[in-house]
């Protein structure tokens, strides 16, 4: 079903969020046939709104999980001196892959001091 994997494709692993599972999904799973046709009928405005907010959801990811990345990278970097205010990068980057914080606007990052 593709909804199921526009559903999968608007989350993920952390950081991303966890993808959306709505009762919706299954209760059309579980149709076939003319029952099935009847209930997407019956529910077009509320997948028509799921399907837009996934596929902003999926898009949002990505853009922001490369630039997660390349963060990751460079602070996988910087481990190797002796920076000041490492740490508490780290930690930020841990928080926002604990809280799947990818997609809020904007990303809070502590100040720099």
């Amino acid at each position: 079903m593709k909804l199921k994997e526009l559903a999968a494709q608007a989350g993920g692993e952390a950081p991303a969020p966890l993808p959306p599972s709505p009762p919706l999904l299954k209760e059309l799973s579980a149709q076939s046939g003319n029952d099935l046709l009847f209930a997407i009928f019956d529910k077009a405005d509320e997948l028509g709104t799921y399907i837009t907010n996934w596929k902003d959801l999926r898009q949002r990811i990505a853009t922001r999980l490369p630039d997660y990345r390349m963060t990751q990278d460079l602070l996988a970097f910087a481990q190797k001196g002796e920076l000041p205010g490492l740490d508490e990068q780290l930690n930020a980057l841990k928080a926002v892959a604990d809280k799947r914080d990818l997609l809020p606007n904007p990303i809070l990052w502590p100040a720099s001091e």
